[in-house]
């Protein structure tokens, strides 16, 4: 899995002012995740020029344990809004980075900010988060009425 992270980190498109054309490749910065070591014959790290590489490190996906999903999540809408707090995280859910931007999201919306969907996945991604961590159906109408 690989990506071009020239394409998505803010330093980058920074640098080069708005709408100008991207850098050559050989300047752009890459990420690669070398998954299932258990196939490392088909991995091509060894096609990498070592001395463009900026760093290399041993990763490991965090899981939580059976326990987080039976005791933490079904708990999470009856803590989120108890003192006035709210949670937000990847750990509120699944540790993924998308549920890290949601739960954030649905914090913002618990506190009256607007939804703004901008395709049916997402909007049912939510939906479906705002439902299971805060205890909310998500109205689509809300941002009209307001």
């Amino acid at each position: 899995m690989g990506f071009n992270c020239t394409h998505y980190q803010h330093q980058f498109r920074e640098n080069l002012g708005k709408d100008q054309p991207p850098l050559p490749e050989d300047q752009q910065v890459f990420q690669t995740i070398f998954l299932n070591d258990q196939e490392k014959d088909l991995w091509t790290w060894n096609d990498i020029d070592p001395s463009k590489i900026i760093a290399r490190k041993w990763w490991h996906q965090f899981g939580h344990r059976w326990q987080h999903y039976l005791r933490v999540v079904p708990g999470m809408m009856f803590i989120n809004g108890t003192n006035r707090t709210l949670y937000a995280g990847s750990w509120t859910m699944v540790n993924m980075h998308e549920i890290a931007c949601i739960s954030g999201i649905a914090a913002a919306y618990q506190l009256g900010a607007t939804y703004e969907p901008f395709d049916d996945f997402a909007e049912d991604f939510f939906a479906k988060y705002l439902l299971v961590c805060h205890g909310t159906r998500y109205k689509k109408d809300r941002a009209k009425s307001t």
